[in-house]
C-alpha cells in the first residue's frame, strides 16, 4: 500500500465505528428502549473495537512493518496522555498498590476504558514478531487457540474458590474479549 493511500470504504467505517463506540460507552436508547439499546450497544457496536484493532495491524502488515517504531511510540505518547488525564480519578477512587499499577499499565490501563491501549500494543507487537519470523496465519492462530484455551483450563478451577461478583467478571472477560483481543484472557 502507497503511502497516503486513501480507501473510501475503511474511511467510512471508521466515522460509524467511532460512532459505535460512543454508544458502547453511553447507552443512547437505554431511557427508550432497554432491547433497542441492548442490540446496538451489546450486539451491533460490538464490531467497532475489534474494527479498529484489526485495521491497526493492517495498515502496517500493508506497509511491510514500515513506521512500526513511530505507531508504537504514538500509541505509548496516547496511553500516557490518557494516564495522566485520570490520573485525579484514580487517586481520588483510593489508587493502586504497586503491583496493581503494574498490572493497570500493562494489561488492564489505568482507566477501565483505557484497556485498548495495552491490548493494541501488546497485539502489535505479536504481529510484528510473527510477520518477522515468517509464521503462517495458521500457525500463529493455532498458538493463540492454544494460549486461550490453556488460560481458560488454568482458571476453571479457581473459579470454584471466588466471589459471584469477581466470577462473573471473568467470565465476561472470558466470552466477551478474548475472540478479539490479543491478551485480555491472560489475567
Amino acid at each position: 500500500m502507497k503511502g497516503g493511500q486513501k480507501l473510501p470504504a475503511l474511511d467510512g467505517f471508521r466515522l460509524v465505528a467511532a460512532f459505535l463506540v460512543v454508544c458502547i460507552h453511553t447507552s443512547p436508547f437505554a431511557s427508550w428502549t432497554e432491547l433497542g439499546d441492548f442490540w446496538l450497544t451489546r450486539v451491533l457496536a460490538r464490531v467497532a473495537v475489534p474494527f479498529f484493532f484489526m485495521t491497526s495491524g493492517y495498515f502496517l502488515a500493508c506497509s511491510g512493518w514500515r513506521g512500526f517504531g513511530r505507531t508504537v511510540k504514538k500509541l505509548l505518547l496516547l496511553y500516557g496522555c490518557a494516564i495522566l488525564l485520570y490520573l485525579p480519578l484514580n487517586w481520588y477512587n483510593g489508587g493502586f498498590t504497586p503491583l496493581q499499577w503494574l498490572q493497570k499499565l500493562l494489561v488492564d490501563g489505568t482507566f477501565y476504558h483505557l484497556w485498548y491501549f495495552p491490548a493494541v500494543l501488546l497485539g502489535l507487537l505479536i504481529a510484528r514478531q510473527a510477520a518477522r519470523l515468517g509464521m503462517p496465519a495458521a500457525l500463529i492462530l493455532a498458538i493463540w487457540l492454544a494460549w486461550q484455551v490453556t488460560a481458560i483450563m488454568v482458571w476453571r478451577p479457581v473459579f470454584l474458590f471466588l466471589p459471584q461478583a469477581m466470577i462473573s467478571s471473568l467470565q465476561y472477560r472470558l466470552t466477551r474479549e478474548m475472540v478479539f483481543f490479543s491478551h485480555r484472557c491472560s489475567f
